[in-house]
């Protein structure tokens, strides 16, 4: 009994003394997630008021960098008058472009919108209940003309 006994012995203080200083298990992404959506609640109620329509009379710059903070989730959003009716878009991706006009206002064929100071050229869109998409396809789909007005806040 005795060398058994004190190896046993010997391996229950090991795993015991180990535990006392191993770190935690990482937490799973899902956990990370709940987390994380548990805190925007708490901040701000329920994850859709926390999703906001763009507002394009910012700068280009702050446009840009709210879109990239927002996406995917909660989200920003464009409101597009489509067959006499208001369909809500996600903005998904965007980048800095040249050109300017009335804000809000599409200035050209590639989806670049007219900002309080420059522009943002839309990279990828995501329609409700449809998977994201590029901006190339869904102008294929949801044509725009330069001179669209899309609807901001207010």
């Amino acid at each position: 009994m005795g060398l058994d006994a004190d190896i046993a012995r010997y391996l229950a203080e090991l795993a015991q003394a180990t535990q006392a200083v191993a770190p935690p298990t990482p937490p799973t992404l899902a956990a990370l997630r709940e987390a994380t959506d548990a805190g925007l609640r708490a901040l701000h109620g329920p994850a859709e008021a926390v999703a906001r329509t763009e507002d394009f009379t910012l700068p280009a710059r702050e446009v840009h960098d709210r879109v990239r903070g927002l996406s995917p989730a909660p989200g920003a959003w464009v409101e597009i008058d489509h067959m006499g009716k208001a369909e809500r878009v996600k903005v998904l991706r965007t980048q800095l472009a040249e050109g300017g006009g009335a804000p809000g206002t599409i200035i050209d064929e590639a989806l670049t919108i007219a900002c309080g100071e420059g522009a943002v050229r839309v990279l990828e869109v995501q329609r409700s209940g449809k998977k994201p998409m590029s901006a190339g396809d869904f102008l294929r789909g949801f044509p725009l003309a330069p001179g669209t007005r899309l609807r901001g806040p207010g």
